[in-house]
């Protein structure tokens, strides 16, 4: 046997990336997305495998290299899916007999979502058409030139861009090749298009972002395709998705909240009845969690799920996923009694659901401290589960990785906190190591027990990792997450430096040799760390923010946070905005910082990095900028394959200059 070796930058291209299973309709077999890297080519290369249930045989069903959302016919005859061989992102299908895929669409714009209707004739199509004027006040000038004019708030997005003027409607189309047929024309995004059991319905959600704003509300919406009459079925003042008829097409499930807490708010599983007038009813609420929620961080994931509330045959449960205390597992939830249990269990983050058409057996994606994530099949009855997939089997049973320990202690005010620790792979019992803090973004997201290849890169070059979810992070209930409400900095940032304590204590790390880093909100309260303290030797900060007032407006989401996370309108309220950012006491900082900034990232803006880097360079501070071009917000998992390893290389080199003084 090979001697086993730490993991290194490079296996970034090393790993697959599994995403988006789907079962049969019969639980025989699983359909999903194999994404590998190519580093000659700096892209990445999706296609579509099947794996069979009983025999765990695995194939490849397409070879586009640009495939995705693969989606069974309801008679299993075969798979559509999104691909962009064509330049957009467009609808084909293939027989699971055997041939080749066929393109079915051919417009304009992307098309975002696929569901097929019972017949297993016609889709249903979210989608772009043609750029539009009038969503939210943004319209494009009709005149001659390329310039555009805005007059609504919602003008950008991180990873999109500035808008065009499409907004995504609702389509159906026959899969035999007929025209399409646009059901909805609004100027706002419809979206997540639901099926009734007999066909005649189709339910869909309408996104109500005002023009000033304010809310983040959503209508739930079902149209009678007999004579396309549609019907208002509720409007929330918080986000809504998913939605999912049940058995006798009586009732819709659908996951959203009241944004009573703004972005703190849990998302519930609610079901609501399209045919009569009562409200909607929340059936979720006797468990202190959100529903869907698999937010638990990873470095090495690709996609964004699609969820939807599971429905039992006989209409009285549903299954979904949750996340409690960094671990992500699939539950039941009984409507009638409302009553929650956990399905599975295991220290794991579990991302994606399908389910066959009984629900019987459900597919994911299953990842845990030391396996980036393999497909599982699970039997619902009879309460067993199997790996399918063994696509990075081979290249972990090559590797020393380090397997974090977790860790509990008193935060600020005595609340228990959640960590977790990771030893120098080639630890020395004696030798205390340096140690690097890691802050999670959100900061309503988690860390938890997934796998992330830089912390296991990390733990390989001789550090101590420490990643750790202070009170805000999702996972712990209502009041843990809505609990930096007007506080960034404050017990957040105490619960953090408590837990850097209780390691130190622990007598496993050198007090002398900290560093801290972190991405967005992480980036945020590394700054905040080293305005507050000087304990830390190095700091690398990541598409951070360091000007709470000038990102309110800079920000593509920014000025939501006046509506929970900060105290009102900054101009209003400049003294908390100022408070609360770390460039106003900039001068107290003599920690050395990177700041690594996309340049595309509409999130926390390449203008937050610039501001810190003028001033602290300005102060004749250590401090280097490293503007990545072309990339957004989340490039660290998703940007471009050389980006992301000179990223790694990068921290590594800062850590290494500041940190090792005998390593």
């Amino acid at each position: 046997m090979s001697q086993k070796r730490s993991v290194v930058i490079g296996d970034i291209c090393n790993f697959g990336m599994v995403s988006d299973p789907q079962v049969s309709p019969d639980g025989r077999s699983v359909v999903f997305v194999l994404t590998r890297i190519s580093r000659e080519e700096n892209e990445y290369r999706h296609n579509l495998y099947m794996a069979e249930a009983e025999s765990g045989v695995t194939w490849q069903l397409t070879n586009g290299d640009v495939d995705e959302s693969p989606r069974w016919s309801p008679d299993g005859s075969a798979v559509a899916f999104l691909s962009r061989r064509s330049g957009s992102k467009q609808l084909w299908t293939i027989p699971v007999s055997g041939g080749e895929a066929r393109q079915v669409t051919s417009m304009s714009g992307d098309i975002l979502q696929v569901k097929w209707a019972p017949d297993s004739e016609t889709v249903a199509l979210a989608a772009d058409p043609a750029p539009t004027e009038g969503k939210d006040g943004v319209t494009n000038d009709a005149r001659d030139g390329d310039m555009r004019s805005y007059t609504g708030v919602w003008y950008k997005a991180n990873g999109e861009g500035y808008w065009d003027g499409a907004c995504s409607q609702i389509f159906t189309v026959n899969v035999g090749g007929s025209e399409l047929k646009q059901l909805t024309d609004s100027v706002y995004d419809d979206c997540d298009p639901a099926w009734s059991g007999d066909g005649r319905y189709l339910a869909y959600v309408r996104k109500r972002q005002t023009p000033t704003g304010h809310g983040d509300g959503a209508d739930l919406r079902v149209i009678d395709l007999s004579d396309e009459s549609e019907t208002l079925v509720t409007a929330s003042d918080g986000p809504l998705s998913g939605p999912s008829w049940s058995p006798n097409d009586e009732r819709i499930a659908y996951y959203g909240h009241d944004g009573r807490y703004g972005s703190a708010t849990l998302s519930r599983i609610w079901i609501a009845r399209p045919f009569d007038d009562k409200d909607p009813t929340c059936v979720s609420s006797d468990l202190d969690r959100a529903f869907p929620d698999d937010n638990v961080m990873s470095d090495i994931v690709w996609g964004a799920p699609e969820y939807s509330p599971l429905w039992a045959p006989d209409g009285k449960s549903l299954l979904s996923l949750s996340t409690d205390r960094g671990a992500t597992n699939v539950y039941r939830i009984w409507p009638g009694c409302n009553h929650t249990e956990k399905v599975t269990s295991g220290a794991r983050a579990v991302r994606y659901l399908s389910a066959s058409s009984d629900i019987s057996r459900v597919s994911f994606v299953s990842s845990s401290l030391v396996s980036p994530g393999e497909i599982f099949l699970f039997d619902v009855e009879g309460d067993c589960e199997k790996k399918l997939t063994e696509i990075n089997d081979e290249l972990l049973a090559s590797l020393r990785l380090c397997e974090p320990e977790h860790i509990e202690y008193a935060g600020d005010d005595g609340w228990e906190i959640d960590g977790w620790f990771m030893k120098p792979v080639d630890s020395d019992q004696v030798k205390k190591c340096p140690l690097i803090l890691h802050v999670h973004g959100g900061p309503h997201s988690a860390h938890g027990y997934a796998f992330n290849h830089m912390f296991q890169l990390l733990a390989g070059k001789g550090y101590g990792v420490l990643y750790i979810n202070p009170r805000g992070s999702s996972g712990y209930g209502q009041s843990f997450m809505r609990a930096t409400h007007h506080d960034w900095g404050g017990s957040d940032y105490v619960d953090l430096m408590k837990g850097v304590d209780h390691v130190i204590d622990s007598g496993k790390v050198d007090e002398d040799r900290l560093a801290i880093t972190g991405l967005s909100f992480g980036g945020y309260m590394t700054n905040w760390a080293i305005s507050q303290s000087d304990r830390f030797r190095a700091a690398v900060s990541e598409v951070s923010t360091s000007n709470r007032y000038s990102q309110w407006g800079t920000s593509d989401y920014g000025h939501t946070n006046s509506e929970w996370e900060f105290a009102g309108y900054p101009w209003r309220n400049a003294e908390h905005y100022l408070q609360r950012s770390p460039i106003t006491y900039v001068d107290e900082i003599e920690t050395p910082v990177l700041l690594i900034q996309a340049e595309e990232d509409h999130r926390c803006p390449l203008e937050q990095a610039e501001q810190f880097f003028t001033a602290l360079a300005v102060l004749g501070r250590e401090v280097e900028l490293v503007i990545v071009p072309r990339e957004s917000h989340t490039y660290f998992r998703d940007g471009e394959p050389l980006h992301r390893e000179e990223r790694l290389e990068r921290i590594l080199q800062w850590f290494s200059h500041y940190l090792c003084d005998d390593c």
